[in-house]
């Protein structure tokens, strides 16, 4: 009668072939060891990583949508700097008295739709490297108006020897105005639908 022996007779199963090589289920136990400990580490480490690519392409999602309902109000704000630089090109002389300086400083304002003067508040949560250049846009607008602006609301008179000032400075926040807006215009159509 033979003993039963399972080093002979299973030998293509490798857990009674770790057990017949004794000193080697206690390194197959330390790497094991080893492993659950790196799945304990990496494990959350991957799902934060995964989390934070999945809220990633969320904002650039939300981000494209908003740039690309954009587009309209961007076509109106450039229809609006073209209008004022055309008058701005004529007005080359200045108002010959306070009233019709007032009334030329009131043409002269840069209208901003209420879509981009609100856009700041949509901002939050989306990809700024593609919503941030609206931002910009809305405050180029702001920065243009602010010579004109007390002129214009009739705070001040429009003096005929402040014309060439407030136009120098008009003209060179328009040049910047049109800088943004066509940078802007160029974002809108990229994700336009």
């Amino acid at each position: 009668m033979t003993t039963w022996d399972a080093c002979t007779f299973e030998p293509n199963s490798w857990l009674r072939w770790v057990e017949c090589h004794p000193g080697l289920a206690g390194y197959i136990q330390a790497i094991g060891t080893i492993g659950a400990i790196l799945v304990a580490i990496l494990a959350p480490v991957i799902a934060t990583q995964w989390q934070s690519h999945l809220e990633y392409r969320a904002r650039l999602q939300r981000s494209k949508t908003l740039a690309g309902s954009m587009r309209n109000t961007i076509w109106d704000v450039d229809a609006e700097v073209r209008r004022v630089g055309e008058l701005l090109a004529a007005a080359t002389e200045p108002p010959e008295d306070t009233m019709n300086g007032n009334f030329l400083a009131r043409q002269l304002v840069l209208r901003l739709p209420p879509k981009l003067d609100l856009f700041y508040q949509v901002v939050a949560g989306t990809e700024l490297s593609i919503t941030r250049q609206f931002v910009d846009t809305a405050n180029a607008v702001r920065n243009y108006n602010n010579p004109i602006a007390p002129y214009a609301s009739g705070d001040q008179l429009l003096q005929p020897k402040d014309w060439l000032t407030t136009r120098d400075a008009l003209q060179y926040n328009l040049g910047l105005a049109r800088g943004e807006v066509e940078r802007a215009r160029a974002i809108a159509e990229r994700y336009a639908d």
